[in-house]
């Protein structure tokens, strides 16, 4: 696993606590093991973006060779982990790697409570940012805010409901 760090991510009902090296659901941790968290940590750092088998590989497990199956392992962990039996959170780009589909907010880790629950809804914070697909904060001019990246994709999940 990586070292801790100041930043955690927030995507769908789940946070990836990286100041304490774990993936949360609310106040519970949801069991994942180390390399599958490394996984879904790469994955998660680069949402929308295609994130190549190579990629993953070289970046989970440097200067190791390991056959594609370990790869494999940690991708049905990670979907076992965050309940993605239809594939809506992790998706596979066939012989080619994965694609990471959630939003997702970069925060402070130094804001959860030691117990990893939400903290209280309170003012926007310069600490909080959307990561644009790509894994780029929205920054700068033009850039939306992390509040109307989430309206635009409960929009666009609402939407998708009523046209299946």
């Amino acid at each position: 696993m990586r070292l801790p760090e100041a930043k955690s991510y927030r995507f769908d009902r789940f946070t990836l606590d990286m100041r304490a090296g774990c993936l949360r659901l609310g106040d519970t941790v949801v069991p994942l093991r180390p390399k599958s968290f490394d996984v879904l940590d790469h994955l998660v750092r680069n949402p929308g973006r295609l994130v190549t088998k190579k990629e993953l590989t070289e970046s989970v497990w440097p200067d190791v060779a390991v056959t594609e199956n370990s790869l494999v392992q940690c991708i049905k962990d990670v979907r076992e982990a965050l309940g993605d039996d239809g594939r809506s959170m992790v998706e596979t780009v066939a012989k080619r790697g994965y694609r990471f589909l959630p939003a997702v907010v970069e925060i402070d880790a130094a804001r959860l409570p030691a117990g990893g629950s939400e903290p209280p809804p309170a003012a926007p914070s310069p600490t909080s940012r959307a990561l644009a697909p790509g894994g780029s904060a929205g920054a700068g001019p033009g850039a939306a805010s992390g509040r109307s990246r989430r309206a635009a994709y409960a929009v666009a999940a609402v939407a998708s409901v009523f046209l299946m």
